[in-house]
């Protein structure tokens, strides 16, 4: 946090106020909490080595750990009282759930604490297998990114480029209970920034009716991902529902979601009626 705040001008205080809300409104009770995320973490690094994690009295040098022993666990009641991991678990977990192991290594090695270790590891993989026995390990394929080698035939051509990296080739347009629209877009080399494209839904005013703001394919396939020469289909649905019958114009462009800068000048594309 203080790294960030130097870099950025945030302070650790205005991280955390931006953090809390999604912690504090989860509808998951507080007593409940309490209880289950301590077993929840300690099923998760094995029960033994949570117990061989504990600041027990050890002699020698052995005692040198202690202090660690101690900060771990003040960090993980710390944590756990305050509420304020309830989002973000996994993320804590990856920090402080390497310590159990390094400390109960770190023990004197005897019959006893060896048959604590052995018992760990069958512990763990018990937990694995019922895991796998729960959640099989079938992991979709991943969404091939659709790319075209040209528009399709039928749709409304265009030439409007967009810096020197992006021309928009065409769209398709349909209009229902929803606006319908899709841009095909092209690049001439691969962009160095992620841009967000802005769809504008404008009234006889030239006041924004419904607005849309999202990278190409719902984030999918980002403008820094883009192949020379390849065209870029890309779907926008904007809902028509509850708004006044009328002529309104539609506004597509690009910019740079970090900064604000607009790529280019926005495109205005013909007038739809909405009965």
């Amino acid at each position: 946090w203080a790294a960030y705040g130097l870099r950025f001008g945030v302070s650790p205080l205005a991280i955390y106020h931006a953090a809390a809300p999604a912690r504090n409104d989860l509808r998951r009770g507080y007593g409940l909490w309490l209880g289950w995320n301590l077993v929840d973490f300690a099923l998760f690094v094995g029960l033994p080595l949570i117990w061989l994690a504990a600041p027990w009295p050890t002699p020698g040098k052995r005692r040198a750990w202690l202090p660690l022993a101690l900060a771990f666990w003040v960090t993980l009641l710390g944590f756990n009282l305050t509420g304020q991991i309830r989002a973000e678990v996994g993320r804590i977990w990856l920090i402080i759930a390497g310590i159990p192991p390094l400390l109960a290594a770190a023990r004197p090695q005897t019959n006893h604490t060896r048959r604590w270790l052995l018992l760990s590891l069958l512990c763990l993989t018990w937990a694995m297998g019922l895991r796998w026995q729960v959640n099989p390990l079938e992991w979709p394929p991943p969404t091939p990114h659709a790319t075209l080698a040209a528009p399709p035939p039928g749709s409304h051509p265009l030439q409007a480029d967009f810096g020197p990296d992006i021309t928009l080739r065409g769209y398709d347009l349909q209009t229902d209970d929803a606006l319908n629209l899709t841009l095909y877009w092209q690049a001439h080399s691969q962009p160095q920034t992620a841009y967000t494209v802005f769809l504008h839904l404008l009234n006889a005013q030239g006041n924004i009716a419904r607005q849309q703001d999202v990278m190409p394919q719902a984030g999918r396939l980002p403008t820094t991902c883009w192949q020379t020469g390849d065209i870029i289909p890309d779907e926008h649905t904007l809902p028509l529902t509850e708004l006044p019958a009328g002529h309104y114009q539609i506004r597509v462009g690009l910019y740079n979601q970090a900064t604000g800068e607009p790529l280019g000048a926005p495109l205005l594309l013909p007038a739809v009626s909405i009965p």
